[in-house]
């Protein structure tokens, strides 16, 4: 399961036990045990919830620096003809993008460029 998978489970199982403990206290609203169990269920609901809103921006965010990798990728791709280079690789890995072994994401004006024909056999 995923850590958001495991958030939403932990908030369900903190709400039903929050309602339950709530439901007992307004039955015996003198009891030590309903108003701790309470306090601790609200707890855990604001770790959980936190957690899960964490997850979903870590989430956005790493889906957003894929993206920009990607766009600078094909951005220098377009600036110079890394295909004719001997270091050429060309192929995506896990979303991302990998131009070359000498410059994962490309380099405009590269030093290292090695024409394909003028390579040793």
């Amino acid at each position: 399961m995923t850590q958001s998978t495991n958030n939403l489970i932990g908030i369900l199982v903190s709400i039903i036990s929050l309602t339950a403990c709530v439901y007992g206290w307004l039955n015996r609203p003198h009891s030590q045990f309903y108003q701790f169990c309470t306090g601790v269920n609200v707890g855990l609901l604001a770790i959980h919830t936190h957690e899960l809103v964490n997850n979903k921006r870590r989430e956005k965010e790493t889906r957003e620096r894929i993206q920009q990798q990607e766009q600078e990728s094909q951005k220098s791709l377009r600036g110079e003809n890394c295909q004719k280079c001997h270091y050429y690789h060309g192929s995506k890995y896990g979303g991302v993008f990998l131009i070359c072994a000498v410059h994962p994401q490309g380099q405009e004006n590269c030093a290292d460029f090695v024409e394909k024909s003028a390579q040793k056999s």
